[in-house]
């Protein structure tokens, strides 16, 4: 009878602390993986790269833009032809 109990215990007791082990480590795999965290671990672990894309973003963006003013000068493209074409158009 004390053997059964005792046995009864002893499994209760580690399904129990089990159980409250792997909630908890879901629980923090969960949180480590919410949206904000994934962003300020990337930015933070990794040397700063969410900042050096969005500069490097930036940096593409502000050539691009360079770059178009130049062909419109070279070729004498109005900047505005383009938006008066569409209205036409519709």
């Amino acid at each position: 009878m004390f053997k059964r109990t005792r046995w009864m215990v002893v499994g209760y007791s580690l399904g129990a602390t089990t159980s409250y082990l792997a909630a908890r480590r879901l629980r923090r795999t969960a949180a480590r993986y919410a949206p904000n965290e994934v962003a300020n671990r990337v930015g933070a672990t990794v040397g700063g790269t969410a900042r050096s894309v969005q500069n490097a973003v930036s940096q593409g963006r502000e050539a691009m833009r360079d770059r178009e003013a130049q062909l419109r000068t070279t070729h004498r493209i109005d900047a505005g032809a383009s938006t008066r074409h569409r209205t036409r158009a519709t």
